[in-house]
């Protein structure tokens, strides 16, 4: 699936990088948290909606400022080339 997808990704990079969701699933809480150990933070679902403007994608932040945002098949996409 492109989430394991992404998190194959950030973790090969070494790069740090969080789950932010509006809930966390069974599913979530399983593979992520108890088997990947990424962390997961909950946020208020408008804001969420508000910030990344799609159901699920990636923001790239440096120092709280956005530098890009994607949704994640966009983000995967631009990741093969």
């Amino acid at each position: 699936n492109q989430i394991g997808e992404a998190v194959r990704f950030f973790k090969s990079g070494k790069k740090r990088f969080v789950v932010v969701s509006a809930d966390i699933t069974p599913a979530m809480e399983e593979k992520l948290i108890s088997k990947e150990k990424i962390p997961v933070y909950l946020m208020d679902e408008t804001t969420l909606k508000t910030m990344i403007r799609t159901r699920v994608g990636v923001m790239h932040l440096q120092k709280a400022t956005v530098r890009e945002k994607y949704t994640l098949a966009d983000y995967l996409e631009r990741l093969k080339k």
